[in-house]
């Protein structure tokens, strides 16, 4: 009598359960493997931006670009993304790709990154908005802010003050119902205060509540953290990190922003030396 070579149900199901759990310990790696790529891949275009906003400098008495006026003075066409586009010559550098923002049509290019241009009000003395971070979002716009631009050699601590992260939404709210959609707006490629000031949700970590309340640290901001909770961010001295978004505040500050002496803004505030 021919003996059988056909498989067994048992051995059919014992082969199933080895395939099922081969794949449950893999497909979690390839899934990391993948992230961990995508993570170097957005921290290369933090590093190629900053680059090129250095080149821009050289050029430009060591200043900063800024938000400005000239023609075209609409959208992303009128902020920093525009003005260093001769030094980077690639639109794709501003996209990242676990950005999945709907980008809208006609309102420009994605812009995956925002530039450091946090505005903090002065609470000694007369109230006066300031700009703490690096480059100007009002520039010819605000009273307080007018025609303000940053010298490289005015920032206090060049390696621990963020020039760039980045940014793939908004807070939602009257400014910006849809989050962050296209770059629409100059202010679309800055960090602002409390993006728009008294929004009851701000840009940054911790600002659940607004800043004029203690820092919520469960709030993550537009710093989504998508690499195993963690941003890019580029730095004025030239180097890129990765990095928990929570420690580039002060989440023991008594604002989440307001008075710019409450020392909030911390890795933010091109302004401080200690």
């Amino acid at each position: 009598m021919q003996k059988s070579t056909a498989f067994t149900l048992i051995e059919l199901l014992v082969v199933i359960a080895i395939i099922a759990i081969l794949a449950a310990i893999l497909f979690p790696v390839f899934a990391q493997a993948k992230l961990a790529a995508k993570k170097t891949q957005s921290l290369s275009n933090t590093k190629q931006l900053g680059i090129a906003i250095a080149m821009y400098t050289n050029d430009y008495d060591d200043l900063y670009p800024a938000s400005y006026n000239g023609p075209p003075n609409w959208g992303w066409q009128n902020s920093w993304i525009w003005l260093i586009q001769p030094y980077l010559k690639n639109l794709d550098v501003s996209a990242d790709s676990v950005d999945s923002t709907p980008v809208q049509a006609g309102t420009g290019p994605r812009l995956s990154y925002a530039a450091n241009g946090i505005l903090a009000g002065s609470c000694v003395g007369p109230w006066k908005i300031n700009l703490v971070g690096v480059m100007n979002p009002m520039y010819q716009w605000d009273p307080d802010v007018l025609n303000t631009t940053v010298s490289t050699t005015a920032v206090g601590l060049p390696s621990e003050t963020i020039l760039l992260s980045d940014r793939f939404t908004m807070p939602t709210g009257p400014t910006a119902p849809t989050g962050k959609g296209g770059a629409d707006q100059a202010w679309g490629s800055y960090f602002l205060s409390s993006d728009y000031f008294d929004e009851s949700e701000g840009g940054l970590v911790g600002q659940g509540n607004g800043m004029w309340a203690p820092p919520v640290p469960s709030y993550l901001g537009v710093n989504v953290a998508p690499f195993t909770n963690q941003s890019n961010f580029a730095f004025t001295d030239g180097h890129s990190k990765s990095l928990p978004p929570a420690v580039t505040v002060n989440m023991a500050a008594p604002y989440a922003g307001g008075c710019v002496e409450s020392n909030y803004w911390k890795m933010w505030d091109a302004t401080r030396t200690n």
